[in-house]
């Protein structure tokens, strides 16, 4: 917005003369008119023009989201220098791609979820496997046990023989409770890379929903919605407008309180001093004149 404002400079005494010379013919009487000097204020007002600006504002930004939902595309955006409340709605952003990713998150967390159901049967029933066989192997190595004391009248050849079968069965079962305890290992593993993928799923679900949140822009506060400039086409952002995360969309300005900067020419500067009294008038509101203040002077260049 446009603003013209004028600057007190000093005072001074002007003495003003103003001699008229008429010329008559030789005959005439020549007549001077005398004026009466007075001692008055003497103005020189500068106007120049500016930008007003609020002193504080708020910058609405797009949202920060994963790269997995791709740009954000505008759906809606508020009117341009439309005045809002606040928790009004200043952006929708599409949210197919978010919805998409979403649907895709639930049922990798269902199929996930049936995959360690699935897991849990067969580790039971493996267990139950091994443990027949380990129940197999100790009742052979009890009837060697039995043999071996039994072998009391056998001959030395057959009492060997017996020995190494059961220590034969001692190995064997030594093994298969060996077994046991490294497929209980095993599972607890997978089980738990299993609950790794199902919580990875589950958190991609809530990013998801979080995310979905994120499309939808609300003002923070009470003000006027300037709508920010489009770096791609030079334009104001609009419906259909894809942004990054991040981009300056919507500024919105406290106008209790408001300043401009006005390029002054070298030659007046020293005209300027901080606390001198300015007059504004926007061009929106040209019957209108508000005062303010000069709060700084840039030092030349």
């Amino acid at each position: 917005m446009k603003y013209t404002h004028s600057i007190t400079s000093y005072r001074a005494t002007l003495l003003l003369t103003l001699f008229f010379l008429f010329s008559c013919d030789n005959k005439e009487a020549q007549q001077i008119p005398i004026g009466k000097v007075t001692k008055g204020t003497f103005y020189i007002d500068l106007y120049e023009e500016g930008e007003i600006e609020a002193v504080n504002s708020i910058n609405i930004l797009s949202p920060d989201i994963s790269w997995r939902y791709g740009n954000l595309k505008i759906t809606q955006i508020v009117r341009d220098g439309k005045e809002v409340a606040k928790g009004d709605t200043l952006v929708i952003f599409d949210p197919s791609e978010v919805e998409r990713a979403i649907v895709e998150a639930e049922g990798q967390l269902e199929i996930s979820q049936a995959e360690l159901e699935k897991m849990k049967a067969q580790h039971e029933s493996d267990l139950e496997d091994l443990n027949v066989e380990y129940e197999v192997t100790r009742i052979s190595y009890e009837i060697s046990k039995i043999r071996v004391e039994s072998a009391v009248y056998e001959s030395e050849i057959a009492k060997r023989e017996i020995e190494l079968n059961l220590e034969q069965a001692k190995i064997s079962l030594d093994r298969a409770k060996e077994q046991i305890e490294n497929r209980i290992k095993v599972q607890e593993e997978e089980i738990r890379q299993q609950n790794f993928g199902i919580e990875r799923n589950r958190q991609r679900l809530e990013e998801g929903y979080k995310t979905l949140e994120l499309l939808v822009l609300t003002s923070p506060s009470p003000g006027i919605a300037i709508i920010g400039e489009n770096w791609s086409t030079g334009n104001k952002f609009q419906v259909g407008d894809q942004c990054w995360s991040g981009m300056p969309l919507i500024l919105l300005p406290d106008l209790s309180s408001l300043k401009t900067t006005a390029k002054i020419n070298e030659v007046d500067i020293s005209k300027i001093a901080k606390g001198q009294q300015v007059e504004i008038k926007p061009d929106a509101f040209s019957d209108s004149t508000f005062t303010g203040k000069v709060i700084s002077v840039a030092n030349l260049a």
